[in-house]
């Protein structure tokens, strides 16, 4: 705290017209409150924003009352930094399914949202639409819906149907655990007529 209100102050009596400082907490997650916080409450300027990832790491869920919550226990604004589809703790797999489980009042209470990207740049262009899609217009967001959108933008009418089947096939993730939803759909209208193919 008394690094970053020095920085701040002498940084910016001499560049005006800043938006506010930004920080990533030691504590970047979870809502419960710890001398750490505290210290953080009390002793950073309030101005500064403060990044949080949700209650994990990687947060299965987002809601409006965990980040009203989240303020109050660091004492500042909140920037979620959301984890997905960052891909560095699974790194035999892509991470290709749509943004999901944040609630539409998230996008509102919160200073800024980000979504943390894999270091496959092209590839997380899919999920990183369905996240803009979210953030233009929460109530309204589709993630299906975004998620196709996103597919047609990336591969173009040509590529599209290939495209959705390989991302489909890498689908799952800790925001929602559906996998291959076209083909598990498909098994479970006609389970007879695949198992027979296998047999």
């Amino acid at each position: 705290a008394h690094l970053l209100n020095t920085v701040w102050k002498d940084f910016s009596a001499t560049h005006p017209g800043l938006q506010p400082l930004e920080m990533v907490p030691t504590e970047y997650s979870d809502l419960a409150d710890s001398p750490y916080k505290k210290a953080l409450r009390e002793r950073l300027d309030p101005s500064v924003v403060v990044e949080w990832t949700g209650v994990g790491v990687i947060a299965p869920t987002l809601t409006t009352g965990q980040l009203k919550q989240a303020r109050e226990v660091y004492g500042h604004p909140i920037l979620v930094w959301d984890n997905y589809p960052v891909n560095d703790y699974v790194t035999s797999r892509l991470l290709l399914g749509p943004y999901t489980g944040r609630e539409p009042g998230v996008a509102s209470a919160a200073a800024g949202v980000t979504a943390n990207p894999m270091v496959q740049g092209e590839a997380s262009r899919i999920a990183l639409f369905t996240s803009a899609a979210y953030l233009w217009n929460p109530h309204a967001y589709d993630p299906r819906r975004a998620f196709l959108a996103s597919v047609r933008d990336l591969a173009g009418d040509s590529a599209a149907t290939w495209l959705r089947i390989f991302a489909e096939n890498n689908y799952s993730s800790q925001l929602d655990p559906t996998e291959s939803p076209t083909l598990t759909r498909l098994m479970l209208a006609a389970p007879g007529a695949f198992i027979s193919r296998f047999l």
